[in-house]
């Protein structure tokens, strides 16, 4: 679903799963400041020659002392992104001037700054400011958006909305 306002390359393609809604009770204060600098990670796939990992049932069923470890290193070997990817993507945030700040292969992702309008640009998206009872808040609404080229590699990008996430569900009493 496209949103009115955004212009989406017809090169690019949406990640799958971040389509993103306005709560009901927040309301558009207008445009997100556009030189405001903002940190994003891009998650970015397992490599393809990974094995499946082993399943909780196999694991529970053996005893801890007979388990294989790995070492960290050799867990991001084995199940990390892959340089060819993180290169990829580094150089697709690069192209857009956005700066690279950190690229993990462990943790699958490319974190990478830039102004909130270099970003709406670098993923096809509109951010606004929103208010609510919460408070005020960058967000956007629909999809992020990246090239076809990398559309397989990227498996979400995080952090280019600011809205609070969690809620306490714990009752307050206000005589406290």
């Amino acid at each position: 679903m496209q949103r009115i306002g955004m212009n989406v390359p017809e090169s690019y393609k949406r990640v799958e799963g971040s389509e993103r809604t306005i709560p009901p009770e927040a309301r558009a204060i207008g445009p997100a400041d556009p030189d405001e600098i903002i940190t994003v990670s891009i998650l970015i796939r397992r490599r393809l020659d990974t094995p499946l990992m082993p399943d909780a049932a196999s694991l529970a069923s053996s005893q801890l002392r007979d388990q294989a470890y790995m070492t960290r290193n050799q867990f991001a070997q084995q199940y990390g992104a892959s340089p060819e990817d993180l290169k990829l993507v580094e150089d697709f945030a690069r192209s857009h001037g956005l700066l690279v700040v950190e690229s993990s292969s462990a943790r699958r992702t490319v974190v990478v700054s830039g102004t909130v309008k270099q970003m709406s640009d670098t993923f096809a998206i509109k951010l606004s400011k929103y208010e609510s009872a919460e408070g005020t808040f960058r967000g956007r609404e629909g999809y992020v958006h990246v090239p076809e080229k990398i559309a397989k590699v990227v498996e979400a990008v995080a952090g280019l909305d600011n809205r609070p996430m969690l809620r306490s569900m714990a009752k307050r009493d206000p005589e406290v």
